[in-house]
């Protein structure tokens, strides 16, 4: 008889939990040599098992029923976990976020059960103990800074693209060619009034083995270089297994995120390139802003970023990237004065694949257009009206975007 993979969850989610089979079989009311056998493979869970045994611990039910052991359970649990007296400043809006990512995650896993992109599973497995641990070392930083710069192309990309806007597309580009979704939204799926505000976070990483999510919030506050320096962290996340709320209260203690951040800066601004480029540009230049933007004409990030590199390394002092970075929110609080009651902007077509990222919208179209899921289903996995989803690939035929 073969086994049912399910158990060796359920045993990992007791492990990870510290209960025991009586905690469970009492706090479920699923009889306790039930359980016993499911979780030594002898015996099925039924599907009121599986959901009993979800809202034990907290996660999602399809997690269970794939049984297979969840990349993602930490950054989970800890969503979750808001919902019950813990106190944090993460609003019910990104609460929202996250937990409707991962019901896209769950719908891509248990509908096309795509397998693992060969990136995810080689540097995963390679990287993710050692930062769990807390022991990664020199070595493995800039081997893993090697791995983000040779994987996403950043050199070349940075030297080709015209501006940061541009940059920022390639990379997107080039990361959903990878098999990463990346969802780029500042409302909780498609319901326009649900706003997620900025000062939660900017980014979100789900290290999930089928379909590696990356979310980058679009406010107006959020300028495209702080959007690629959140990109690269989130991707940063991703190769060592790490879902992260890119926020300061999220379980991950604030020296791992500093680790992150600085694994980043050197991806996007390599030490020796910037000594060289600051060294330069600041021989005709009258101040450090001005050095500063020439910098951001070749790295094209953000500029908060190149303030934040130019301290680290001793160039400026931390007043003066104090200064800069409380002149960067004051232009970002103009930015967001400038657009209050202006009308227009995109469609809701032009937003929808980035609102459940392009990765999963394509892989849904592409499955109805070839038969293999009803155009009812695809706007279920879209959480759309069906005749929405018949518009939308309407519009789509007649741009021969789909062939």
């Amino acid at each position: 008889m073969k086994k049912d993979a399910t158990g060796s969850v359920v045993r990992w989610l007791m492990e990870k939990a510290a209960v025991t089979l009586e905690d469970v079989a009492r706090e479920t009311r699923i009889d306790l040599e039930k359980i016993r056998q499911l979780i030594d493979g002898q015996k099925k869970a039924t599907q009121q098992d599986i959901y009993q045994l979800a809202q034990f611990f907290k996660i999602s039910p399809a997690i269970i029923a794939l049984g297979q052991i969840p990349d993602r359970y930490e950054l989970e649990k800890y969503v979750h976990d808001f919902r019950g007296k813990k106190r944090s400043k993460l609003s019910r809006s990104a609460r929202a976020l996250a937990l409707h990512l991962f019901r896209t995650i769950d719908v891509y896993r248990s509908a096309f059960r795509t397998s693992r992109k060969e990136f995810v599973g080689q540097f995963q497995n390679q990287y993710q103990s050692a930062f769990k641990t807390g022991s990664s070392s020199p070595d493995l930083v800039y081997e893993i800074i090697d791995a983000i710069q040779v994987l996403l192309n950043l050199p070349q990309l940075q030297e080709k693209a015209q501006n940061t806007t541009d940059f920022y597309h390639r990379l997107l580009y080039r990361l959903e060619n990878l098999g990463v979704n990346v969802v780029e939204s500042s409302i909780v799926g498609t319901k326009t009034r649900w706003k997620i505000p900025v000062q939660d976070f900017e980014g979100l990483a789900i290290a999930d083995p089928y379909l590696p999510t990356i979310f980058i919030h679009t406010g107006i506050a959020v300028t495209k270089g702080r959007r690629i320096f959140t990109l690269v962290h989130e991707f940063a996340h991703l190769l060592t297994g790490n879902s992260a709320i890119d926020y300061p209260s999220f379980s991950m203690e604030a020296a791992h995120e500093d680790l992150f951040n600085r694994v980043t800066s050197e991806a996007l601004m390599p030490k020796e390139k910037f000594s060289h480029y600051w060294e330069e540009f600041s021989k005709n230049s009258s101040n450090a802003d001005e050095t500063v933007n020439k910098l951001h004409q070749v790295f094209k990030t953000s500029i908060e970023a190149i303030y934040y590199r130019a301290y680290k390394m001793g160039y400026i002092s931390l007043h003066q990237y104090k200064l800069a970075r409380a002149k960067a929110l004051e232009k970002t609080h103009k930015r967001k004065e400038g657009t209050k009651n202006t009308g227009g902007g995109p469609s809701f077509w032009d937003l929808l694949p980035a609102r459940f990222g392009r990765l999963y919208v394509h892989t849904i179209l592409q499955a109805v257009q070839d038969r293999r899921i009803s155009i009812h289903e695809g706007a279920e996995y879209m959480g759309i009206h069906t005749i929405t989803l018949y518009r939308y690939l309407e519009k789509l035929r007649s741009e021969q975007a789909i062939t």
